[in-house]
């Protein structure tokens, strides 16, 4: 299958109607990539990135074309974090690529996190923009997320908590619900419980509900890691009151139960 679309990108590319510039089979490999026909807007792609090294905007069409195509179509998030760091060496001084280097290096950056789990290659990505005062909040909820996972509790805490203060003025039902969990969250992982049950209290703004659910999970969490696990067995109980069939909270309650029972054991 690869083999037939070179052919048919040869066939585009060696014309001898006429010879498309570089700027035409970026225009085509985009829409290629559009159709989702991924492999022919690759070699497309490719074939720009190998022959024209003129550091311009067609230039930096097909890097970022082929690194956002790396990302939601062909999944090779290697070949992302290749081509990221490749842009960032031609493009990142100029002032007229800033902007969209940057969000594609934090996009490039969670892909690396969660799908390479490689937190440091993150790291190195998007390190230049932890001191911004601009970040938005994609992006610190990305440095918070990032920091939790290098176990760096602290900074992840300060990143989340100016999120909060940015996801309630701007009135961001989804970013703080989000949020809420993840301050939780990093307050469990500091073993610091009573804060993580004050902020699970804390309610968010009028027309948005808290995501009580996963707030009572990871109140339970928290109780059981801080060595209270009858406070969790509780929670689980009077979850399943409402809703007795649900077999995750069902096993979440016995796996709780068992770790005790063995404790009391030992």
């Amino acid at each position: 299958m690869r083999f037939r679309w070179f052919i048919l990108a040869f066939a585009l590319i060696s014309s001898t109607a006429c010879q498309p510039s570089s700027a035409q089979l970026v225009d085509k490999a985009e829409h290629e990539a559009l159709s989702q026909k991924s492999q022919l807007a690759r070699h497309l792609f490719e074939h720009v990135i190998a022959n024209h090294s003129t550091k311009d905007s067609t230039r930096f069409r097909a890097l970022k074309g082929l690194s956002v195509l790396a990302l939601t179509q062909l999944r090779d998030y290697v070949l992302a974090v290749r081509i990221v760091e490749k842009m960032n060496e031609e493009f990142g001084s100029s002032i007229s690529y800033q902007r969209e280097l940057r969000d594609l290096r934090f996009l490039v950056a969670e892909a690396a996190r969660l799908q390479l789990q490689k937190p440091e290659i993150a790291l190195k990505l998007i390190s230049p923009y932890i001191e911004s005062t601009d970040l938005s909040g994609t992006e610190l909820r990305e440095l918070g997320r990032l920091h939790t996972t290098l176990l760096e509790f602290k900074l992840a805490n300060d990143f989340f908590s100016r999120l909060w203060k940015t996801a309630i003025e701007t009135r961001n039902c989804n970013a703080a619900r989000e949020n809420q969990l993840d301050m939780m969250q990093v307050k469990t992982l500091m073993k610091q419980c009573p804060e993580t049950i004050e902020i699970g209290k804390q309610p968010l703004f009028a027309t948005c509900e808290p995501d009580t659910y996963s707030i009572r999970l990871e109140m339970a969490h928290c109780y059981e890691y801080e060595g209270a696990p009858e406070k969790a067995i509780s929670i689980f109980k009077e979850m399943l009151k409402g809703n007795p069939e649900n077999s995750r909270i069902q096993a979440l309650l016995q796996n709780v139960q068992r770790r005790e029972k063995e404790r009391l054991l030992k």
